[in-house]
């Protein structure tokens, strides 16, 4: 179900982008990124709490000024797997979602700017235990919010390259089990503006 809303959001999203672009002015557009790079759990204690996470956003800003711009995105965050050995049992926890929310970026030089986002993540957890040879496995989805910030560079009106820090509330609760997957991600994120 998670990926048809994803799936709808986009598609609106694309819809909507013709309708808004025939009013735009100067500074206003309709972006898609991707980026890549360490997620860590912050939450609990695990031996292996980091892995490779990747994303994609898009989105439209307007311009408020002529060195600032803010606007929608919406997205998928994978946080990757983190894994844990707890009392003579192997847990792992995947993290990711869907995600809705702001997003604006401010050029403090015509090249170089400061980009910043937060919203609503729809947090997609599976959980297994194996114990011996007994296993346990469980999906959950809950809302929750995440923020970001991002340090970048211009390399034309329409591309950019910026390196990002995101966070990610997930507490996971379900039949007495409680653990806090909470993760951030440190990422490299190219922009494509149309």
């Amino acid at each position: 179900m998670n990926k048809n809303m994803l799936a709808l959001a986009l598609i609106a999203a694309g819809a909507a982008a013709p309708a808004i672009s025939m009013a735009a002015q100067p500074g206003d557009g309709a972006f898609v990124s991707v980026q890549a790079g360490q997620s860590r759990l912050q939450g609990m204690s695990a031996s292996n709490d980091t892995d490779t996470g990747y994303g994609m956003d898009v989105g439209y800003r307007w311009a408020v000024s002529p060195m600032a711009q803010v606007g929608f995105e919406v997205g998928y965050l994978n946080q990757g797997t983190f894994a844990d050995n707890y009392l003579g049992s192997r847990v792992t926890a995947k993290v990711s979602g869907a995600k809705a929310g702001v997003n604006a970026k401010f050029n403090f030089t015509p090249n170089w700017f400061l980009m910043v986002q937060g919203g609503y993540f729809n947090a997609h957890n599976k959980v297994g235990v194996q114990s011996g040879g007994l296993s346990y496995s469980d999906s959950k989805t809950k809302g929750t919010w995440y923020s970001g910030v991002g340090f970048g560079y211009d390399f034309a009106n329409n591309t950019s390259l910026s390196l990002n820090y995101n966070y990610m509330d997930d507490k996971y609760n379900d039949q007495g089990t409680h653990l806090d997957l909470s993760s951030n991600q440190v990422a490299v994120r190219f922009e494509a503006r149309f």
